[in-house]
């Protein structure tokens, strides 16, 4: 069985309405995500790791990233769609495969399919912290505790921390 989450776009943007679209001369999509982003308001995101390689990789591409990942996101794809249907844009952290000690990317979420065996999710814009931060500083979703030091599972719903809003603030500007 897969169960398939994917964001509809309008004028092929996140969360972006008729309104808001509005093209930058040379017609840059990011610009119009960017917008789309002010509209960062789910109470949750999701935590992961992924190799900083294929992240540096992914945040100099103009279009969406799509990665996979042997685990079943099944609470991820319901928390996805649960923002898709209030208007939200729902965020994604990802931590250092290397060294689970940091956070190097953050991105949103535009689709979540989760197959009998794996997971594959789609993210864009992702973008590099500016600041330095820890998966430490993460508050995880249902218990209210931070992340423990050597967490290490696949992914985690966390609430949506404040200095992610001001990341998000920062490339608005």
């Amino acid at each position: 069985m897969s169960v398939s989450c994917t964001l509809r776009l309008t004028h092929g943007y996140v969360n972006a309405t008729a309104a808001e679209v509005e093209l930058t001369d040379n017609g840059d999509k990011e610009e119009v995500l960017i917008l789309a982003m002010k509209k960062l308001t789910a109470a949750k995101c999701v935590y992961t790791i992924l190799h900083p390689d294929r992240l540096a990789e992914a945040a100099t591409l103009r279009g969406p990233s799509t990665f996979a990942i042997k685990q079943r996101w099944v609470t991820g794809c319901a928390l996805f769609q649960a923002a898709e249907a209030a208007g939200e844009a729902l965020a994604i952290l990802f931590g250092d495969a290397t060294d689970c000690s940091r956070l190097i990317y953050w991105g949103l979420l535009q689709g979540v399919n989760v197959s009998d065996e794996d997971t594959h999710y789609t993210a864009f814009p992702i973008r590099a912290f500016r600041a330095q931060h820890r998966p430490q500083e993460l508050v995880l979703g249902n218990s209210g505790e931070n992340i423990a030091d050597g967490f290490i599972r696949a992914y985690a719903l966390c609430r949506t921390p404040d200095f992610l809003r001001n990341e998000v603030r920062r490339a608005k500007a």
